[in-house]
């Protein structure tokens, strides 16, 4: 019995140590990948600042103005590629997106004549025939882009 308890004990320092040094490496290891921000003079941790949205269009004229043909499009896969719910810049669809090959991702638009001050960013794109003059607004519901249809608009982009 008493080899038995002096066996049990020592198994329970080993694995305790193996345990805790494994912890140690697990620790150093998510420390070293997860960013830290330093400040370069002092070298102290600096608190990550939430992201700000800044003013884009509404106080500002915008860059170019230009006629488009707009139509709607929905996350329905005959109507886009293997992955309907993920637009071209990665992001997921939703109330404001626009898809245009002739403008860069990022882009900020508005159009003036039917959605006034409402701000649509470029993150998708369309098929390769459809460049110049041709936009696509992501619309939740297949109905809703049924009748909106192909309209002629102004497009205002900033």
């Amino acid at each position: 019995m008493n080899k038995a308890k002096k066996y049990l004990i020592s198994f329970t320092k080993k694995a305790s140590q193996t345990l805790f040094a494994t912890l140690v490496v697990a620790v150093l290891l998510v420390h070293s990948f997860y960013p830290q921000v330093v400040n370069a003079k002092t070298g102290e941790p600096v608190a990550p600042v939430a992201r700000v949205t800044l003013p884009v269009a509404s106080d500002r004229a915008p860059r170019k103005v230009t006629t488009v043909v707009a139509t709607a499009y929905n996350s329905l896969a005959w109507q886009t590629d293997n992955t309907p719910f993920i637009t071209a810049s990665g992001t997921h669809t939703r109330h404001g997106v626009v898809a245009a090959n002739f403008l860069p991702i990022g882009a900020h638009v508005r159009f003036p004549d039917v959605y006034g001050d409402t701000i649509f960013v470029v993150e998708d794109r369309m098929n390769k025939k459809y460049y110049r003059g041709r936009v696509d607004i992501w619309m939740e519901e297949y109905k809703d882009a049924k009748i909106f249809g192909a309209k002629r608009l102004k497009m205002e982009v900033f």
